[in-house]
């Protein structure tokens, strides 16, 4: 059935005991041991007579009389009839997530840099959950499975033989230590999906007989492309040829290459180092 009344308090509450204060003829305020709620939470009595609320107001824990009440021990009477109720910290670790209402944790609740890693879900972060331009280089890191090395001096090609290009350390980028200016290994961790670009000048000093110049670029051994041309017919010096790839590599995998030139007259060629260079970078794992 209902009651009549105040609501009951969530929790116990210890009510102050009854306050006797000492009028003086002057003070007009004087402190209460607890909160008050307001003027009609307490009973007030001066010399044994009870006190209409408007002749004092409570705000806090300060009684305000609107004049001072006459001087006496103990003449001033204030029973406590509805404290305001005190505030619970709950125990550490007893608040639980079935606690918490859906979604009312903004991130206005959260201290900067409170979300850690390991407060994450493993694969809980989408692209969707990404604002647009946040994903920086700086938050990237580098790529330590990658190389490059440009020829640093010209390297003589034996004619009508497979040479392997040599020597290529010159502005070298090489953060895992695996490529010796000749091959790049794949190191440790380093396993996956590469594109390879390899760059070839061949000069033939006198270009007046026709030539033939082939690129071979090695993926673990294995000849994954290749560029050729044939000046026969020409006037040519100078051969400079290119050629790239995508290739999946696994740990301890070689990439390098090499070349096959004829000179119709049986001259030598070299290969124009400016021109030379090599290079490689994971594009996946």
């Amino acid at each position: 059935m209902s009651y009549i009344g105040n609501t009951l308090p969530a929790n116990f509450q210890s009510l102050p005991a009854v306050q006797r204060f000492n009028g003086d003829g002057s003070d007009t305020t004087f402190t209460l041991a607890a909160q008050i709620a307001n003027d009609q939470s307490i009973l007030v009595s001066v010399d044994g007579v009870t006190q209409d609320s408007n002749a004092y107001s409570v705000s806090g824990t300060t009684l305000t009389f609107t004049s001072a009440p006459s001087a006496g021990t103990g003449n001033i009477f204030v029973n406590t009839i509805s404290p305001v109720g005190s505030t619970l910290v709950p125990p550490d670790g007893s608040v639980t997530t079935a606690k918490l209402v859906d979604g009312s944790v903004s991130t206005a609740k959260l201290v900067d840099g409170s979300v850690s890693t390991a407060k994450l879900v493993d694969g809980s972060v989408s692209t969707a959950k990404l604002v647009d331009a946040s994903v920086t280089g700086a938050k990237i890191g580098s790529n330590p499975f990658m190389f490059y090395g440009r020829q640093g001096s010209n390297q003589t090609i034996p004619r009508v033989t497979t040479t392997t290009i040599t020597g290529m350390t010159t502005n070298e980028i090489d953060p895992s230590s695996a490529f010796d200016g000749t091959t790049f290994t794949v190191p440790s961790g380093g396993a996956g999906v590469y594109l390879v670009q390899a760059h070839l000048t061949i000069n033939f000093n006198d270009g007046n007989d026709g030539e033939t110049a082939q690129l071979y670029l090695f993926a673990n051994g294995e000849k994954c492309t290749s560029r050729f041309q044939n000046a026969s017919t020409r006037d040519t010096v100078y051969v400079a040829l290119s050629c790239s790839t995508i290739v999946t590599l696994a740990v301890g995998n070689t990439i390098y290459m090499s070349t096959y030139c004829a000179d119709n007259n049986g001259g030598t060629q070299i290969s124009y180092s400016p021109g030379t260079s090599l290079g490689a970078y994971r594009i996946s794992t």
